[in-house]
């Protein structure tokens, strides 16, 4: 991946600079190819020193299909989830839903995003939208969605 150092913490938040263009595409390919390459299962799958759990919060938000690229403006970039559906407890009897049709590993690409049954129309969540609870739901393909 050229220059690109995912075992360096700082270098977490770029392959979601592509949100910030016309190319989030982009985002979803390198964020797959980061998890597929860079991490396993093994018990030396993190592919940098593990500084307070840094290399494995970004595997997990990613996995999730999110990540905090700045962490102060309460906004979390889109990437595209590893699994069918994830829960995340949030307490009170409230939950935050995370669904994607992965149907195999080829689908990474985001074709839209429904937020409580809503189409997403930007590459972000709020922390607010996750912590009010509800449904995220990713539609993905195996190929880059045309605009």
């Amino acid at each position: 991946m050229g220059q690109y150092a995912q075992g360096n913490e700082p270098s977490h938040h770029v392959a979601y600079l592509f949100n910030y263009t016309d190319t989030p595409y982009k985002t979803q390919y390198y964020v797959d190819k980061i998890r597929r390459e860079l991490y396993t299962d093994r018990p030396d799958g993190i592919c940098g020193n593990e500084d307070c759990g840094q290399m494995s919060a970004w595997y997990i938000f990613s996995a999730m299909g999110f990540y905090p690229v700045n962490p102060s403006d309460g906004k979390y970039q889109l990437g595209t989830p590893l699994f069918k559906k994830v829960t995340i407890k949030l307490g009170q009897d409230r939950k935050f839903v995370i669904q994607a049709n992965r149907e195999n590993d080829r689908y990474i690409y985001v074709k839209e995003v429904l937020l409580n049954g809503d189409k997403l129309d930007r590459t972000w969540i709020t922390h607010d939208e996750i912590m009010n609870g509800g449904k995220l739901e990713f539609v993905l393909t195996p190929e880059i969605p045309q605009k």
